[in-house]
């Protein structure tokens, strides 16, 4: 559960359940149901081998909206059911355990690097 209130940026974020799957039907079947957010996307081919690997329902942001629109247009034909939104990942717009699985490929870095980090 990640939460991000009163300009905190990480205040809580814990793992909550592992799913095992006990056949290969089922896996897919998780896979599939399974929502994920991918913070701070970029132009990384993680949302699209992830969706080519079974995930389906995963949300992509960004701070930048050129970059959403490179990847939205890449990935229209192949990959319709992935979402790019431009958000700002300290100001997170969902609904709490909206998402089963959060990653972060290396936004973090960004973040807390930068002069002025959050953390």
């Amino acid at each position: 559960m990640l939460k991000a209130q009163g300009g905190d940026f990480v205040k809580e974020l814990q793992v909550e359940t592992v799913i095992v799957a006990d056949t290969p039907e089922e896996s897919t079947s998780i896979k599939q149901k399974m929502k994920i957010l991918n913070l701070g996307c970029g132009n990384s081919v993680l949302s699209e081998q992830m969706y080519d690997d079974g995930y389906k329902s995963i949300w992509n942001i960004d701070y930048s909206q050129s970059c959403l629109d490179q990847m939205s247009e890449r990935n229209a034909t192949l990959r319709p059911e992935l979402v790019w939104t431009a958000m700002n990942i300290t100001d997170l717009k969902y609904e709490d355990e909206f998402f089963d699985m959060i990653i972060d490929k290396s936004t973090l870095d960004c973040i807390v690097c930068c002069p002025q980090a959050f953390l």
